[in-house]
């Protein structure tokens, strides 16, 4: 399992009801940022609730968590099989719809 931390986080896909999509980073440096513990513990709550990813069949990401950068920047992360990251180990695409979970 490898540490993937989100990079990008889009909500509201216009053709997919209640959907996310989430793309990942291997490297914390890229990663995206909530301003404070809270606002990204509260995204990993919703996280949590399941987001599948097309691996050897399937495999659903549901251990989000934090990690403090700096005192003002708190990145969200989550395990995944490194046969999930794509060949040049950067990104990686996941959705959830929410009428799925």
């Amino acid at each position: 399992m490898h540490k993937a931390y989100i990079c990008t986080l889009e909500r509201d896909i216009p053709w997919v009801d209640h959907s996310k999509i989430c793309h990942f980073c291997s490297q914390a440096q890229y990663a995206a940022f909530w301003p404070s513990q809270l606002s990204a513990k509260l995204e990993c709550l919703d996280l949590n609730r399941g987001i599948t990813i097309p691996e050897d069949g399937w495999f659903i990401c549901t251990n989000f968590q934090t990690e403090m950068a700096t005192p003002e920047r708190f990145l969200i992360f989550c395990e995944i099989p490194a046969e999930a990251f794509l060949a040049e180990n950067e990104l990686l695409l996941m959705s959830r719809s929410e009428s799925e979970a």
